[in-house]
């Protein structure tokens, strides 16, 4: 994960989600190639949610109690939470276009 993607574990993920303002959380895995290029397309919308938008990963190997807690059943799959209630899943490659009509729409 990168600088603009604070790495979350089964410890950290609670606190992170229930903080006021708006969370995504990516659920992805080293082997998932879908999960790489997910990962590049929040780096680039990242700028233009600065001071909106906190970002963080959740590598679902790793931490399989947390991705069973919210269903997580395919990789890549984004849960955006505002002030601490999910708001929305979505699951799969997501193109750049949804992402950001979901994300304007709780800003």
């Amino acid at each position: 994960m990168s600088e603009t993607i604070k790495v979350l574990d089964d410890a950290s993920f609670d606190a992170f989600v229930k903080e006021e303002g708006i969370r995504l959380v990516d659920f992805s895995a080293d082997w998932c190639a879908p999960c790489k290029s997910l990962a590049k397309l929040l780096e680039k919308i990242a700028p233009a949610y600065e001071g909106i938008l906190q970002m963080g990963g959740v590598n679902a190997d790793d931490y399989p109690g947390t991705a069973s807690k919210y269903g997580i059943m395919s990789l890549p799959t984004v849960l955006i939470f505002k002030n601490g209630i999910l708001k929305e899943k979505l699951s799969g490659m997501i193109s750049e276009s949804l992402l950001r009509t979901k994300l304007d729409g709780l800003s």
